[in-house]
């Protein structure tokens, strides 16, 4: 259960004072240093240890939490980096007063340790720590790393645990999921080679570095000036941007920072400068600064006014920027496309001006919302991100009225009212595949980091904007950073600043919205006209009561409407008329409403109760809709068959869904097609999710040349599956379906006289299935275990069953990256079977190839072939790869066929994707089968090898 963690009324926190003495080789690429650490103990308790992050150590090895996270989230260049690429500290040491200290790795993180103190450490006491150490440099794979000579130096040194009223924070580097640090000062001191341009936290105190700056800024002026600064690629951008050689000549270089809980530094020779300052309401002058390679220089030319008014937006809608200074890099960066740390953002490829300046933004805004309230990233990335976010996006509304990724819906439909973070919101909520944003960041898949720590929250906040208005909202907001700038809030004390600012009880947003994945759905059940106003029945249809928005609107627009204060069940509401011709639900598009098909009523003319769309994409407004989409099948019988596909899958998923498609075919007019239609839950408990639902299709199956006359065969499946609850941030999920198969096939009616029509035959069987996948982009696996039962009559009237047990494994051995050996191991045996011994194979036998073979191979027809009976020419080679997986068709319709058992199959199949080098990139693989199918009939009289089977070949 996820709860809100708050401070208690004894809150403390720890503080921590830096002198860091440290030099670059940047032809080993190592950094070696010394740490001076005046630790100060302001909690309650006497400290005999003090844990330490050496988040270096991150870079050892693939075994690392970042590196298993990384495979989790689907990156592999760090888990086949050469060793030499990685990094850490190669040496390090604790001192005490001249003293040697113990000191032990964490034994799941190394990238932890914890130090034993020569003597214990009192509330109130200080204790002076000596740290040397030396640090490999890795390559870029995450934030600290290095490009060639280009440096990116976060997280570098030996840095403090926080230790809080819920004790220490140890944790280990993570790709996803940041921070948290102790307050305190840093007087840093750098040495490298001299013609090194260095961007930094804190202030420069070395005047020769300040004119050497200065001349860069004169420089970069005059080379946009000469026409420098026009678009290349970025091929070209390296090529005219080479790394000049070091100098011989060093310089160190003096930074200091206060009240600040991180220290980052960025270092090349090739950064062009440019300086401003800011003049905030208090009359302080904040000085500015970018620094930018040739990669992207056209679009960094007006870099430097991004920064000047994002300072600016940030100091008039929170509170004022404390710090002297504030600079924006850009370098290489693999976690993204910007990253943080106090008084400087590092930013990488932008692509276009704007979002170039929406990440500047957003990274500068961490100056806030991370850097001056300092909250625990790591556990409630939302109070970092999502906060962030929301202050982001109403900065792009402002100057740009929608940025040009809120534009990405109009491409799934012109007149749609969503924007993109509402659209990445419905996608996953309405799919029961989001998280609640108060999960840690190592538990939230990919797409719900994003999704929980930066929109969901963002939205959240437009929502409680909204509903107490912007007046009150910054006065909360403005409250909430006076009470807390420069110490750690925790969730609780958000909502406690908040709700004392308010006067409201916000229940609704932490716990439904941030604690929770509730579903708001209010219903417009009945709106009826009383004179100037309008009497609205609601129903909350959800499982969140949050405050609801009514409005009307009139040819001229949405009236204001009116808040109402959150609900279960039904409620009456009373609204001005307003000329409106419509009633709505949030038609600013400011709540979290999951479902605004029941949004709407009409008063007075007519509307259009659904929306008619082609393919697919997203309604309008408030509607339901039906996409169409002309189709065109074929297969040899039927030929070309041609028809509409209408349903409702939109790009945002519902309970009930639906796909219809009616063809004909053009050989005589004859109905084919499928269809399919289902109706899901979102569920609790163990099952994420149940679906009850049925497809169906007809087609022609045959066609006797002799005769003159076609046969088709119809399928119709209702299902129940049940989606296994699995933890989202593993790649793995599993379920249980169960499958009731009604088939029926036409057969060719014979006597003495001939051809005498067809007739029906008719069939059921019963499928269970559990089946389970890893999706790892390295060694993926996938497994199923099938039970199928049938009863039927064989072709003497005689009453027949089986009871079939199947069991597939699919691994994958990822061998060189992107590069894998596929193994395939499969077992099936019949439980009871009373054809097991019969001369021939019969109904459901286990084959070593699917070929489409209604009477033999496909008898539940659950493949598609385009000649599902020809034993000729080229649709007689199509095969799908089941039971004995063998890539060869070598059956013959209705007849006694190769290598099928009645009794047992046991097959392994293996096939290798060669390195691109060797099939000239194209889809070659080489693969082997083997099998041994058991065969009982009285008459079989070979041994072991006749029953073994195998192949092999190119695939």
């Amino acid at each position: 259960m996820l709860t809100l963690q708050s401070q208690d009324t004894n809150y403390f926190q720890q503080e921590t004072n830096y002198q860091i003495e440290v030099s670059l080789d940047d032809e080993k690429h190592e950094i070696k240093g010394t740490v001076q650490l005046t630790y100060t103990n302001h909690s309650p308790e006497t400290l005999t240890s003090i844990y330490f992050h050496l988040w270096a150590n991150a870079y050892q090895s693939p075994e690392t939490a970042f590196g298993k996270q990384q495979l989790r989230i689907g990156q592999t260049r760090f888990e086949f980096a050469d060793p030499e690429d990685r990094g850490g500290y190669t040496q390090i040491a604790f001192r005490q007063n001249g003293s040697e200290l113990t000191f032990t790795y964490d034994e799941e993180h190394q990238d932890i340790v914890e130090v034993q103190l020569a003597q214990p450490l009192a509330p109130e006491g200080s204790v002076e720590l000596e740290i040397p150490f030396t640090i490999d440099i890795p390559n870029s794979y995450s934030r600290f790393g290095h490009v060639k000579q280009s440096y990116q130096m976060t997280q570098w040194y030996p840095k403090p645990a926080v230790y809080d009223a819920n004790g220490w924070h140890t944790m280990p580097y993570l790709d996803l999921g940041e921070f948290y640090s102790e307050f305190g000062s840093f007087d840093v001191r750098i040495t490298l080679p001299k013609n090194y341009v260095v961007g930094a936290s804190g202030t420069l105190q070395t005047p020769e570095e300040v004119i050497f700056l200065q001349e860069k800024v004169v420089e970069t002026a005059a080379y946009f000036e000469n026409g420098g600064g026009e678009r290349v690629s970025r091929s070209e951008a390296r090529e005219q941007d080479e790394i000049p050689p070091s100098s011989t000549e060093m310089k160190t270089i003096r930074y200091t920072a206060d009240q600040v809980h991180d220290f980052a530094w960025f270092a090349d020779k090739r950064f062009k400068v440019q300086k401003s300052e800011v003049t905030l309401a208090s009359g302080r002058t904040i000085d500015t600064w970018t620094m930018f390679t040739r990669a992207e220089d056209w679009l960094w030319k007006n870099s430097i006014d991004y920064v000047d008014r994002s300072v600016e937006w940030y100091s008039e809608k929170v509170g004022e920027y404390p710090y002297p200074q504030a600079t924006a890099v850009q370098s290489a960066l693999s976690a993204g496309a910007g990253m943080e740390y106090p008084m400087i953002t590092v930013i990488g490829y932008s692509g276009n001006a704007e979002s170039l300046d929406m990440v500047i933004t957003h990274e500068v805004g961490h100056n806030w919302f991370y850097g001056i309230l300092g909250t625990n990233e790591r556990d409630y990335a939302w109070m970092d991100e999502g906060l962030n976010s929301f202050y982001e996006s109403w900065y792009n509304k402002k100057y740009y009225g929608s940025s040009g990724l809120e534009e990405a819906p109009r491409f799934l439909n012109p007149d749609t009212t969503l924007t993109l973070d509402q659209l990445i919101y419905l996608f996953r909520a309405n799919s029961g595949l989001d998280q609640a944003p108060q999960t840690s960041s190592n538990k939230l898949s990919v797409i719900n980091y994003q999704l929980g720590a930066y929109t969901k929250p963002s939205l959240a906040l437009q929502y409680l904007k909204g509903y107490l208005g912007e007046e009150a909202f910054q006065e909360a907001m403005q409250s909430y950073y006076e009470t807390w700038k420069f110490k750690h809030p925790q969730p609780d004390d958000f909502r406690a600043s908040l709700e004392a600012s308010t006067g409201k009880s916000l229940a609704w947003f932490f716990e439904g919205l941030i604690l929770g994945t509730n579903r708001l759905d209010y219903a417009i059940q009945k709106a009826t006209v009383d004179g100037s106003s309008v009497r609205v029945v609601l129903k909350n249809q959800g499982d969140l009561a949050g405050p609801v928005l009514v409005q009307t609107r009139s040819a001229s627009g949405l009236s204001e409407g009116r808040w109402v204060e959150g609900f279960e069940g039904t409620e009456e509401v009373k609204i001005p008329l307003e000329g409106g011709t419509e009633v709505l639900i949030d038609g600013d598009r400011v709540m979290l409403e999951t479902n605004r098909s029941n949004n709407r009523a009409v008063l007075e003319g007519k509307a259009k109760p659904i929306f008619f769309g082609r393919a697919t994409g997203l309604p309008p407004g408030e509607q339901s809709s039906i996409y169409w989409l002309p189709i065109f099948n074929w297969n040899n019988y039927d030929k070309t068959m041609i028809g509409v596909l209408l349903h409702n899958y939109g790009i945002i998923d519902g309970p009930f869904r639906y796909a219809l498609a009616p063809t004909i075919s053009t050989v005589d007019g004859a109905p084919t097609g499928f269809g399919s239609l289902r109706y899901r839950w979102l569920t609790g408990g163990a099952f994420q999710k149940v679906t009850l639902g049925a497809t169906g299709r007809t087609f022609r199956m045959n066609y006797n040349f002799a005769e003159k006359f076609r046969t088709r065969y119809y399928r119709v499946s209702p299902y129940l599956e049940l989606a296994l609850r699995s933890k989202q941030n593993d790649r793995f999920d599993h379920r249980i379906t169960y499958q009731y198969h009604f088939l029926g096939e036409q057969v060719g009616q014979f006597d003495a006289e001939g051809f005498q029509g067809v007739e029906w035959t008719n069939f059921d069987l019963h499928e269970l299935r559990y089946e389970g996948a890893n999706a790892s982009p390295v060694d993926a696996f996938q497994y199923g275990l099938e039970l199928e039962f049938r009863n039927y009559e064989d072709v003497f009237g005689d009453s027949q069953s089986y009871l079939r047990l199947a069991a597939e494994w699919q691994q994958n051995f990822t061998y060189i990256r992107g590069r894998d050996i596929e193994f395939r191991f499969f077992a099936g045996t019949f439980l009871s079977n009373t054809q097991r011994e019969a001369g021939g194979t019969a109904p459901g036998a286990f084959q070593l190839t699917g070929q489409g073979f209604g009477t033999t191979d496909d008898y539940a027809y659950q493949d598609y072939f385009l000649g599902r009976n020809d034993n000729s020419q080229l649709w007689s080679q199509q095969v799908a790869l089941r039971d004995g997986g063998f890539k060869n068709s070598f059956s013959q319709p209705f007849t006694n066929v190769a290598g099928n058992s009645n009794d047992l199959l046991l097959s392994f199949n293996v096939a290798m994707e060669l390195p691109k080098k060797f099939t000239l990139k194209l889809p070659i693989e080489p693969y082997f089968d083997v099998a041994y199918s058991s065969n009982r009939q009285p008459s079989f009289t070979g041994d072991f090898m006749d029953q073994l089977w195998w192949s092999g070949g190119l695939s």
